[in-house]
């Protein structure tokens, strides 16, 4: 029996009914046919077991997106609530030394977003070299975003999603903290954004601001 799989890097989610992938190999979303996308529904259904000569299964292997398995794993979407709690502001006496900090972090990430493929950031080898854990205290974890976050504000390059959450992302890091990039997109237009996650808890934007996102990827 053979199955569809994802080719390393490659997740989706369904959009508004629309199925949207996210291609960290490619530096790419990407979206299929109506016709072809009915089809592919039907295979997510059947845990991704196809004929491989079919011409469906050969169109989707054709879009870069898929291989050919033999394994047990089921062909599935990214299911993934959306957090409903954000951290409460709370004003901060600021540090020269965490805005040096963060401005350095801010900077090199935006550095990284212009020269570096999507894949090298979203699973960064440079994270795996701390000693991270996702069992510290929610109420650690929550301070230090709140100190990132407020000194952010200061810091005068203009606010990314993507560059903002890789640095908090290295900013968790550096001190001990798991947290998850999430990768989310809407329709009708399109639009991707992306956050930091912890137990829960969105740390760099509002439950409010994302609410009209699918989440499509995430990187732990």
């Amino acid at each position: 029996m053979y199955r569809l799989a994802t080719n390393p890097g490659v997740s989706f989610g369904w959009v508004e009914g629309r199925v949207v992938f996210l291609d960290t190999g490619r530096d790419r979303y990407a979206a299929l046919p109506a016709d072809l996308e009915r089809g592919f529904a039907d295979i997510v259904a059947l845990g991704g077991q196809v004929e491989p000569q079919a011409p469906t299964t050969r169109r989707l292997l054709d879009t870069g997106l898929f291989h050919l398995g033999t394994g047990s794993q089921m062909l599935r979407p990214l299911n993934r609530a959306l957090p409903s709690h954000g951290l409460e502001h709370a004003r901060r006496r600021l540090s020269a030394i965490d805005l040096a900090q963060v401005w350095r972090l801010v900077a090199e990430a935006r550095r990284m977003v212009r020269t570096r493929p999507f894949a090298s950031m979203f699973n960064d080898p440079a994270i795996d070299r701390h000693h991270l854990t996702a069992a510290k205290p929610i109420a650690a974890l929550a301070e230090l975003a709140r100190r990132f976050n407020n000194t952010r504000a200061l810091v005068p390059i203009a606010p990314n999603c993507l560059s903002d959450s890789l640095a908090l992302r290295h900013w968790l890091a550096r001190r001990g903290h798991r947290c998850d990039l999430v990768v989310a997109a809407r329709l009708e237009p399109f639009a991707a954004h992306c956050w930091i996650e912890a137990q829960g808890i969105v740390l760099n934007d509002t439950p409010e601001r994302i609410a009209t996102f699918v989440p499509i990827a995430v990187s732990q």
